[in-house]
């Protein structure tokens, strides 16, 4: 085939033409070959080995027959001059054939180069980006991994606060018991000392309010309408006001009703 045949063509294309025209001049030389009465391929290449000029292995000569390869031109006059010795038309005819046989095969060569090429590149692209995924995958896993540590620790630190309060609490809820308490007992003794036998004890009334609120607040028990805890007052003691859930921490009224605080 000539270049004009060619142009145009996809490399895809140019491959499929060297197949077809392998298969043809194969097709050619075996007709060839069959119309000079099919000399068997040793008696060729003992032939050919005698005159001295290009060698025609048997190999070569069943590979070349199955259009799997295209001889080389030196093999190719060799081998019509074999089967037909001094016929200069049919060798010039053979000459010919092969030199567009030639072309097509170089054509369709650079163009297998050209797509393994265009595969490589695809291959190396594909790859690059595999990579690149798996770096940012390995960026995005670390990324969590930080979130759920800074996660965890704000968490353990809200806990440790939480506790620290209502042990805080708890603390600050039993010493003001314990010296009411102290305080009212000692205002007993002082009243007891002072009027020896039965007496009657006048005691301030703010002060015995608040000494009622103290016992009040030791021995009453409240249900947390939120989690059903029941608990004294010494358990979780009246913070501004309000009395806070030992077990969900949430701040209760007189009710044990959420105060919304």
């Amino acid at each position: 085939m000539t270049s004009d045949d060619l142009s145009g063509l996809t490399d895809e294309e140019l491959l499929l033409i060297r197949d077809q025209v392998l298969s043809e001049f194969a097709s050619a030389l075996e007709l060839l070959h069959i119309a000079c009465g099919a000399p068997p391929k040793l008696a060729l290449k003992k032939q050919a080995d005698k005159d001295g000029r290009c060698p025609l292995p048997t190999s070569t000569l069943s590979e070349v027959f199955n259009g799997k390869k295209l001889p080389s031109l030196d093999f190719t006059m060799e081998l019509i001059r074999q089967l037909r010795p001094d016929d200069a038309g049919l060798q010039q005819e053979w000459r010919e054939r092969w030199s567009k046989a030639k072309y097509t095969t170089t054509q369709a060569a650079k163009a297998q180069k050209r797509l393994e090429k265009e595969a490589d590149q695809a291959r190396d692209r594909t790859v690059g980006a595999i990579d690149r995924l798996r770096e940012e995958a390995a960026v995005e896993l670390q990324r969590a991994s930080l979130l759920r540590e800074e996660a965890e620790k704000t968490l353990r630190e809200a806990q440790a606060e939480a506790d620290a309060t209502r042990a805080a609490a708890n603390d600050a809820a039993h010493k003001l018991i314990s010296t009411a308490k102290a305080e009212a007992e000692a205002l007993l003794e002082q009243a007891r000392a002072k009027r020896p036998g039965p007496f009657v004890v006048h005691v301030d009334p703010e002060w015995a309010s608040l000494q009622q609120e103290a016992a009040s607040l030791s021995g009453r028990r409240l249900k947390c309408s939120v989690c059903n805890h029941r608990f004294t007052a010494t358990q979780a003691p009246s913070v501004l006001g309000h009395t806070q859930c030992p077990k969900c921490d949430k701040f209760l009224d007189g009710q044990g009703r959420p105060t919304g605080d």
